[in-house]
């Protein structure tokens, strides 16, 4: 909530700018922010699960750098 001003002219000027783009009411707020979690959740795995292959990769690589130099 904005502070009192003279008028108001503050907060109707807030509300006439972000009008379309905060929910109307409680119960879609809620579920705009239940949606965004599950998005942010998402891709926080997405993020967790392309470093675990990188990781695998690089570990699996260097295991088998060693492999086949015994022909000395």
């Amino acid at each position: 909530m904005l502070p009192r001003s003279h008028k108001d002219v503050a907060r109707k000027a807030f509300e006439r700018v972000t009008k379309r783009v905060r929910p109307a009411t409680h119960v879609r707020l809620q579920r705009a922010l239940a949606a965004e979690a599950r998005s942010y959740s998402a891709n926080v795995g997405e993020f967790e699960e392309a470093a675990r292959r990188v990781r695998t990769k690089d570990s699996t690589v260097g295991e088998d750098a060693g492999v086949g130099d015994d022909d000395e």
